[in-house]
């Protein structure tokens, strides 16, 4: 007994190997994620609600950057990581060079 009659059998939902890929290119796009239409309200709904979450994550953020109080905490951070970059690429391009 071929795998796919033994699919078949326990999930008889899908009939054909053809069912089964036309099920999963409505499912699935060719980058290999997940579509809304997945699963007909949740994934939508949970993708919805997390791009709530990012613009409110993202006004609160901006909304500190504005605050003259924080400015200095701010410009001594992105100090700090422009050095931390400058490192980074120093050391990938000796890497580079070294390959």
């Amino acid at each position: 007994m071929s795998r796919f009659r033994i699919f078949r059998k326990r999930s008889p939902g899908f009939l054909t190997k053809k069912t089964l890929e036309k099920e999963i290119l409505r499912t699935i796009n060719t980058k290999g994620e997940i579509l809304d239409r997945a699963s007909p309200r949740a994934l939508s709904d949970i993708r919805q609600r997390l791009e709530g979450v990012r613009e409110k994550a993202k006004g609160v953020l901006e909304s500190l950057l504005r605050q003259e109080n924080l400015q200095a905490i701010f410009q001594e951070a992105v100090h700090y990581f422009k050095k931390w970059a400058l490192r980074c690429s120093d050391q990938i391009g000796f890497l580079k060079n070294r390959l």
